[in-house]
């Protein structure tokens, strides 16, 4: 039977999910507040052991061969900065979201390869990083929401998608009666994310839409260039999808020489999936 959804019945099955990373809200609140300081954000660090480990590894792999180890946060936070360590909090946090609603390694590692191509995309661009970060990693949140909660009908849509040649999204609405660009832009409004980030997140797949945002252009491109890069390598990977309007909407030059921006996607890609084992 499919399911009869509604965006009252998707909140109302919210409480179902392991519970939204709240730093990941601290940080982005953060950005809009001149006052917020790096104690601040140290404090909220060390409260997970986790991400502390994660950045305190980073900073002692980024140190000069044969100097003494960071041992704290604080001096890991000021030899990376605050820069880096915003990405490795956003990134920790929704991988490790992501894996405690059940998702697939496939799924973890293609929200962090979009991620990073939308962040990369965004850098070109002179857009927010960290809103770009967010972004890429919970473009496919609907999807996630599917899996969890309704594992059965998320696999026939799986099938489907093996045996036709048709739109992820058109079979989704046949399967659930709502696509996952929609289901996650329902759950990340009621997050309370930024309006440019549930825009991404909603019209991903909608790169036609007359009203078609830059962080969303971007994020239709960035996952469009992940698979193109065969981020992560699977057989599927391929580029069924990609929008002129989007390309237009963004400004990219596919003329002008990409070879260093798609290379520090792919290295990016590589090192943070090593730093989040």
């Amino acid at each position: 039977m499919k399911p009869s959804l509604t965006s009252a019945a998707i909140l109302s099955s919210l409480p179902q999910l392991p519970a939204f990373p709240q730093i990941v809200m601290h940080i982005l609140k953060a950005l809009d507040d001149d006052n917020s300081s790096m104690t601040v954000l140290v404090n909220h660090l060390q409260r997970d052991p986790v991400i502390a480990g994660r950045i305190l590894s980073a900073a002692n792999r980024s140190s000069q061969p044969g100097r003494r180890a960071l041992g704290g946060i604080s001096a890991a936070v000021s030899y990376i900065g605050m820069r880096r360590v915003r990405e490795i909090v956003l990134a920790t946090s929704l991988v490790d979201f992501s894996r405690k609603a059940q998702g697939s390694r496939f799924f973890w590692e293609h929200s962090l390869a979009v991620g990073i191509c939308t962040q990369e995309l965004a850098r070109e661009f002179s857009l927010n990083l960290d809103y770009a970060l967010v972004a890429g990693l919970l473009h496919d949140i609907g999807k996630l929401w599917m899996s969890y909660l309704y594992p059965k009908e998320h696999q026939e849509v799986l099938d489907l998608i093996a045996q036709q040649l048709r739109p992820v999204c058109e079979i989704e609405r046949e399967v659930f009666g709502m696509d996952h660009c929609r289901i996650g832009e329902v759950v990340a409004e009621h997050w309370g994310l930024p309006a440019d980030i549930i825009e991404a997140i909603g019209q991903h797949h909608q790169p036609d839409h007359p009203e078609l945002g830059m962080l969303a252009a971007i994020t239709h491109v960035a996952e469009a260039i992940s698979n193109g890069l065969d981020l992560p390598c699977r057989d599927e990977n391929q580029v069924v999808d990609l929008s002129d309007k989007a390309i237009r909407v963004i400004g990219l030059d596919w003329n002008s020489d990409v070879h260093d921006l798609l290379g520090r996607m792919d290295a990016r890609f590589r090192y943070a999936t090593t730093l989040l084992q």
